[in-house]
């Protein structure tokens, strides 16, 4: 993708300003060539699996312009409708230069403080210059728009289909009383959830199986679920963010005083392994990644139980 300033603020606004009423357009087919493509082929498997389907719920999406660059944040909606933000930024060639010489998972930070929030669903990346709409071609930009849905759909099938073949490897390993990375029983004793359990059991019986990356991300699912009790437990019901996701608990815990500054670090270093940005696709360094977190299960059981 080009990265490259215009030729002045100006400039960048009146383009944005003649894009954002066909942006909307794109973005309102794809929904619903995605919703569609759900209801007529994958139904089931939307009521099975719903967090794979990721824009069968309603969604917001919160558009960044960082001059060409288009940067779309989903996000959970609390609305009954769709929701489309918009905000625009520009970057000079030096700010430019500094913002994408970060690594992704460093942009993908600033990108969310720059819309006041701690995490998402999913960023997805564009360009202005992808930009095919026209008054001339409108009725062909909706169906290129309601194909791309269509095909997102069908590309959250295939995610869903391999999963199903993981948890069934996963199932052959149903004997984790030997587990020994965890004490499972020590944990669960203290934690007495049954959300919790079944998630960290899930995530043993990953990683008994060596598949390493699933037992990852199952067990920051049950991280996930700890902060949740504890923020119940230490602040009340109350106190839950809308959008209950690892970092914003984390940093909720930190400002309240139940968690010191190097508890939180660690939280937001496995935040980071949860979008994908630090996983290799060699099984040492997958390894690593499960022993990490499987880790700060055990530090926030001990800490926070």
């Amino acid at each position: 993708m080009v990265r490259k300033p215009l030729a002045s603020e100006i400039e960048l606004k009146n383009k944005i300003e003649e894009v954002l009423p066909r942006r909307q357009i794109h973005l309102t087919e794809f929904l619903r060539g995605y919703r569609d493509r759900v209801k007529k082929y994958y139904q089931h498997e939307y009521n099975d699996a719903p967090d794979i389907f990721t824009f069968m719920e309603r969604i917001s999406i919160f558009s960044i312009y960082i001059n060409y660059n288009i940067y779309d944040i989903i996000l959970h909606s609390n609305s009954s409708k769709d929701e489309f933000n918009d905000k625009y930024f520009y970057l000079n060639e030096d700010e430019l230069a500094n913002f994408y010489g970060n690594p992704r998972h460093i942009i993908e930070q600033e990108l969310l403080k720059k819309i006041g929030q701690d995490d998402c669903l999913e960023i997805l990346e564009d360009s202005i210059g992808n930009i095919w709409y026209s008054p001339l071609n409108i009725e062909y930009c909706k169906t290129k728009s309601y194909s791309n849905g269509v095909d997102r759909a069908d590309s959250d099938h295939i995610d869903y289909m391999r999963a199903g073949y993981l948890k069934s490897v996963v199932e052959s390993y149903k004997n984790i009383s030997d587990f020994n990375v965890l004490d499972l029983d020590y944990i669960n004793k203290k934690v007495q959830d049954d959300e919790f359990k079944y998630e960290i059991e899930e995530s043993a019986k990953a990683y008994k199986a060596e598949l390493f990356l699933a037992s990852s991300l199952t067990a920051q699912v049950s991280i996930e679920t700890l902060l949740k009790l504890a923020v119940i437990k230490y602040l009340g019901k109350t106190k839950l963010p809308n959008h209950l996701y690892i970092y914003g608990l984390g940093k909720l815990l930190n400002d309240n005083g139940k968690i010191d500054d190097r508890l939180f670090k660690r939280i937001q270093a496995i935040n980071d392994l949860r979008h994908g940005i630090a996983h290799s696709n060699t099984g040492e360094i997958q390894k690593w990644d499960a022993d990490q977190t499987l880790g700060l299960v055990k530090i926030l059981v001990d800490t926070l139980f």
